[in-house]
């Protein structure tokens, strides 16, 4: 299903997400990632911030903010683009999807950027697409330079 095809995101797209990791920091960042699906992949074109609306004391979970996600469903469907994804953050240094991410993953078809960190471990991030039963590992294109 992914054979072949790649994220392709700005260098300045993969610095914010991993800012908003850290400044998370114990608690998981998300947000949303906004783009096209091409032949050979996906482009992110913009990424939209939201605060973590999970409960405060869950620093293993996120939830984006409905409100949020409403409003840039509206502005697609009036301006055109599509939501091809999303992003969060995973405190325990692992940039691989968690059995929590798997069963609350309801975007079939959609790509999940994962950016880990800890305390302890320096930045890492992960892409993959959300198929009807997992997570397939996608390539990331960091395009420019900053």
């Amino acid at each position: 299903m992914t054979a072949g095809r790649a994220l392709r995101i700005a260098s300045h797209h993969l610095a914010r997400i991993g800012e908003e990791a850290r400044i998370a920091l114990p608690r998981e960042c998300c947000g949303l990632l906004l783009g096209r699906e091409t032949i050979d992949g996906w482009q992110v074109t913009e990424l939209v911030t939201s605060p973590n609306v999970a409960p405060a004391d869950r620093h293993d979970r996120f939830e984006i903010d409905p409100q949020i996600l409403i409003a840039v469903q509206k502005r697609l469907r009036r301006e055109g683009g599509a939501m091809i994804g999303i992003y969060h953050s995973h405190p325990n240094g692992r940039a691989t999807p968690s059995d929590t991410d798997l069963a609350q993953a309801w975007q079939i078809g959609k790509i999940w950027v994962i950016a880990a960190l800890s305390a302890d471990t320096p930045l890492s991030l992960g892409a993959f697409l959300r198929t009807d039963t997992a997570f397939a590992p996608v390539p990331v294109i960091a395009e420019g330079t900053g």
